[in-house]
């Protein structure tokens, strides 16, 4: 499967558009798109900055190795475009090593539609030992996305 509109509008609205590096809530470098390495694996550090367009073509890129690795772990899952957009969004800001060892995979391996899919997404809403609200409304779009099939924004 390849990342749909839904899901890119989901993380580049909870992710917004820095072209400055800057710290993430747990200080880590970060660039564009919520971006904490560049496509060679290097990572974003001080000072470091880009264009819009430059901004636009690193999402495309790290989206595209995104999309390799979660298909890779959903094995063949049958999933429907928004609830692979919704894991998309959720590995973009988690990172590929957490969804490989999260319930939420392994419930969503035994059974998409299992409604308790929900518990597994609102669990991952801290950062540095912090309950964050920008995590908890990401989680819950994420979730709305992948129940509904259609792209909510909470505040």
């Amino acid at each position: 499967m390849k990342l749909g509109f839904q899901g890119e509008q989901l993380i580049k609205r909870y992710e917004n558009c820095k072209l400055k590096a800057y710290t993430d809530s747990v200080g880590i470098w970060t660039i564009g798109y919520g971006n904490t390495v560049y496509e060679n694996g290097k990572r974003v550090k001080e000072g470091d900055s880009i264009s819009l367009n430059r901004a636009n073509e690193l999402f495309e890129n790290i989206a595209d190795m995104v999309v390799s690795d979660v298909n890779l772990v959903i094995k063949g899952t049958s999933l429907f475009q928004n609830q692979f957009d919704s894991l998309i969004s959720f590995t973009w800001n988690e990172g590929i090593e957490h969804l490989k060892e999260s319930t939420l995979l392994k419930k969503i391996l035994l059974n998409p539609k299992d409604e308790s899919i929900e518990t597994e997404f609102l669990k991952w809403v801290y950062a540095g030992g912090k309950e964050l609200k920008g995590l908890l409304n990401r989680r819950k779009s994420e979730w709305h996305l992948y129940h509904f099939g259609e792209l909510y924004f909470y505040n």
